[in-house]
């Protein structure tokens, strides 16, 4: 096999990667032009029994599987003697293949893999699907900061013959269970337990000591998130009674961690009375990123290039909405109780200037050159995905946010702000109007996987005319919300491509968020 060798319509581009099960390939699919991944026995294990049995179950497993975050099987070839399974192409690296390039990775970043990852797996356990391959190069991110959990070579199904004989160890050695290593049965709670390897690798570019028992020594890894870290230990019991029954009760520890739920998790909308108390608006620099600019520098034009502002008048406007105010057909979503909450209020705010469109990957790429900043995790070489320039940045922190806005002589703009800029004056639902329009936005009814050109959407214009409010990504804010447990968390705004624009692309939406960086969340 080689470059240029046909599969059928399938025509060979080269090759991937080789492993102990076999070999992937970048194809063509010529007859719906489109990219594939094949994956096939190699050469010299060709006409093995035991290894074709395994890619024809591995093509089973992944058919009873539908999640994002798990690559997707269009086709298995059958020839005398080889098998091929044709696959989702992912343009992406390794998890493995980032740890090495860039060490050890933020523990934000960790708990964001793990939340995907868990969510994906969630999926296999429900089906009765069990990985057992666990490890950071069988998780790879996509352009967009995305997780996609792939091979499932050694996976054992509840519902299928075992290829394996009992009592033989299968895997890979450092991201073994106890169990695992002993040729024991194999549930859920060996994924769990390697996943958690898989992340304290992440956070320190190793994997803990063995034990005589088989079991890792597990320490916490220095200056870890201490939530995340009781996560992590629980993981890790040598004992599997004493982990996470499943990847769904998992995932359910890791949303609360990181306040994300399965739907957008939206803030409740605090009074004017109470505001004082619990939101603290952030005033950093003259005018806002994007936000809210009283001037413009020429040097700042030098920076970021002909970066449109809008200028938002002073006065007063309708913050917040009635549950008359949401479409009926979304009145029992989950969300809008806390989204009406506190009604409609009069806020008055001075006059502004905001960014008409989000910050692109080129704008923020100049600022991380010009101050040594660390490029968000998904950018290898320090560059952006290629053909990306124009689109928003994303995978940023708020301190991110923050440091550019500081560089550009901006700063965020309040929740209030990104409010009125999105909405105007008469109240509207969405910010072109009272009407979802699915083709006004980029939101998870246009079925792009991910962000487009700032500017791609025009008619997602708010009164104003600026720029995706309603879709695209979510976007930073300098409110912080505190609860009566003097708890405080960030409140982002805005719709974006991974949600449901009929919710996140009310005008109003907002949700509270930790400081972790997301691919669906960027600067305005």
């Amino acid at each position: 096999m080689g470059p240029g060798i046909h599969i059928g319509k399938y025509r060979l581009l080269r090759r991937l990667g080789s492993g102990g099960m076999g070999d992937v390939w970048e194809a063509t699919d010529e007859r719906l032009a489109r990219t594939v991944a094949i994956k096939c026995v190699s050469e010299a294990g060709s006409g093995d029994p035991e290894r074709l049995a395994r890619l024809v179950q591995e093509a089973r497993n992944l058919a009873q599987l539908e999640h994002e975050g798990i690559v997707k099987i269009y086709d298995c070839l059958d020839e005398p003697g080889r098998v091929y399974l044709v696959m989702q192409f992912v343009s992406g690296h390794t998890l493995s293949e980032i740890v090495r390039d860039r060490g050890p990775l933020p523990d934000i970043q960790c708990l964001e893999y793990l939340r995907q990852t868990a969510a994906a797996l969630a999926v296999a356990h429900r089906r009765g699907i069990f990985h057992r391959d666990l490890k950071p190069s069988n998780i790879m991110v996509g352009r967009l900061g995305e997780a996609y959990l792939i091979d499932f070579g050694l996976a054992l199904s509840s519902t299928q013959s075992r290829i394996t004989q009992t009592g033989r160890a299968v895997g890979t050695l450092p991201f073994m269970a106890p169990e695992q290593l002993h040729g024991q049965e194999c549930d859920a709670r060996t994924d769990v337990y390697s996943l958690a390897l898989t992340i304290f690798n992440l956070l320190t570019g190793c994997v803990p000591a063995r034990c005589p028992d088989g079991s890792h020594a597990y320490a916490s890894p220095p200056g870890v998130l201490p939530a995340l870290d009781r996560v992590l230990r629980r993981c890790l019991a040598a004992d599997p009674a004493q982990r996470y029954p499943s990847a769904e009760e998992l995932l359910n520890d890791v949303r609360a961690l990181t306040q994300t739920a399965p739907g957008p998790l939206i803030a409740p909308l605090s009074t004017t009375s109470d505001r004082r108390r619990r939101v603290a608006a952030w005033t950093l620099g003259c005018a806002v990123l994007a936000l809210v600019l009283a001037v413009v520098l020429p040097r700042l034009r030098d920076r970021l290039g002909e970066q449109e502002t809008v200028l938002i008048p002073a006065g007063g406007f309708i913050a917040g909405m009635d549950l008359a105010d949401v479409p009926e057909a979304l009145r029992r979503h989950a969300g809008v109780e806390s989204l009406t909450q506190g009604g409609r209020r009069q806020v008055s705010l001075e006059a502004f200037e905001i960014d008409q469109h989000e910050v692109s990957n080129a704008e923020y790429s100049r600022f991380v050159k010009a101050t040594g900043r660390s490029p968000p995790s998904h950018w290898l070489g320090g560059s952006p995905p290629p053909g990306l320039a124009d689109h928003p940045v994303v995978n940023v922190t708020r301190e991110d946010a923050e440091a550019y806005a500081r560089w550009a002589g901006k700063r965020l703009p309040t929740a209030e702000e990104w409010e009125k800029a999105a909405r105007g004056v008469d109240a509207r639902v969405y910010p072109w109007g009272n009407a979802f329009r699915a083709d006004y936005c980029n939101t998870a009814e246009s079925n792009l996987g991910g962000t487009c050109a700032a500017d791609a959407f025009a008619q997602d214009a708010s009164p104003y005319g600026v720029i995706g409010m309603g879709g695209n990504v979510s976007e930073w804010t300098s409110s912080v919300l505190t609860d009566d447990a003097g708890e405080t968390t960030r409140v982002i705004c805005g719709g974006s491509w991974l949600e449901s624009g009929r919710i996140v692309a009310l005008a109003a939406f907002r949700r509270k968020s930790t400081a972790a960086a997301y691919p669906n969340v960027g600067i305005r």
